[in-house]
């Protein structure tokens, strides 16, 4: 379930999240300037809420002082880990592809800092072994959020082979779809799986 942020403080972190994002540098076309970045974050980490439920939730996900500050750096860095490297020191965000449209990049980490959480699977194959133990079943339910599943038709329906996508600004934000498995497609056998 997303965050429940009220709609004028959205409005007023988009705000402040676009005049902040014309303030940000970037190293050799991969890394962000910390140093530029905590000044120009302070404004609009002061508009979310010193306390409350908003408060309480972000400090579920994010372990930091300034939690909006920590995304944003977190989601561009990891963004910007994909880029070539570029032989120009230092140059402003808004000069990068995908980086100068400030009000759009705004709204999308807005939009990725307002869904978390974000839900993974991690899954890891079993040894064969197991596969006489555990019989005819296809699911083995251990907890509510971890089990034992046979590779049938409907989990590789589920989680079909992994698609070959060209990385993408928006990794982390919900505008990249790649899903990975070793070997590119998921072995016939028994996985535990945790979500």
């Amino acid at each position: 379930m997303p965050l429940n942020v009220h709609p004028e403080c959205k409005e007023r972190l988009l705000q402040t999240l676009t005049t902040a994002k014309a303030q940000l540098y970037v190293e050799n076309g991969k890394f962000i300037s910390r140093s530029d970045a905590l000044p120009a974050l302070e404004l609009p980490e002061k508009v979310l809420p010193g306390k409350g439920e908003l408060r309480s939730q972000l400090s579920l996900y994010i372990d930091n002082d300034r939690p909006l500050t920590e995304f944003i750096l977190d989601t561009l860095s990891e963004e910007l880990s994909h880029l070539p490297f570029d032989d120009v020191a230092r140059q402003r965000l808004t000069e990068l592809d995908g980086y100068n449209e400030s009000a759009l990049v705004a709204q999308r980490l807005l939009n990725a800092l307002i869904d978390l959480p974000r839900q993974y699977t991690l899954s890891f194959k079993l040894p064969t072994e197991l596969s006489t133990m555990l019989g005819d079943q296809s699911v083995v339910v251990i907890s509510p959020r971890l089990r034992l599943v046979r590779v049938t038709d409907e989990i590789i329906s589920q989680y079909p082979p992994s698609k070959s996508e060209t990385s993408q600004v928006g990794a982390l934000s919900g505008l990249r779809t790649e899903w990975m498995a070793v070997g590119s497609t998921l072995a016939d056998g028994w996985y535990i799986s945790s979500s």
